[in-house]
């Protein structure tokens, strides 16, 4: 288990290595807390944590219900417990909505309403118990 330094967070974030979600785990990182990283691609997700010391990465797919799942199980594992999430996974897809393929407007959409929905299936229960114990 690793060692949380006194007044650290353990804070999950989606979409992190890339855009608001980058930016957003420099802005924790640069705070003193501990971050585990999620991402699809793992070559970015690796790249991304490169200037974050002591960041976890996950490669995963939040829409994907079992990987969103095992996925809150790292930082706890590791941290032995999770403060937080930021679900920052996004898709963006440019053009006019009559051209827009089905299967592109359906990954716009369920990226950010699924992949926070499975994250936070398995992430409140947790988040609720640490609650109840300040």
């Amino acid at each position: 288990m690793r060692s949380t330094p006194p007044g650290a967070r353990v804070i999950l974030v989606t979409g992190g290595s890339s855009g608001i979600g980058l930016a957003t785990a420099h802005a924790l990182h640069d705070r003193g807390d501990q971050l585990a990283l999620l991402a699809r691609d793992r070559a970015a997700l690796d790249s991304a944590a490169t200037d974050m010391p002591g960041a976890l990465t996950f490669a995963c797919d939040v829409t994907d219900a079992d990987a969103a799942t095992d996925a809150i199980a790292t930082p706890i594992e590791s941290f032995d417990r999770l403060d937080a999430i930021v679900h920052a996974a996004q898709v963006m897809a440019y053009g006019r909505s009559e051209d827009m393929p089905a299967a592109t407007y359906n990954r716009v959409v369920d990226v950010p309403v699924h992949g926070t929905a499975n994250l936070a299936r398995t992430a409140l229960p947790l988040l609720r118990r640490k609650a109840a114990t300040l």
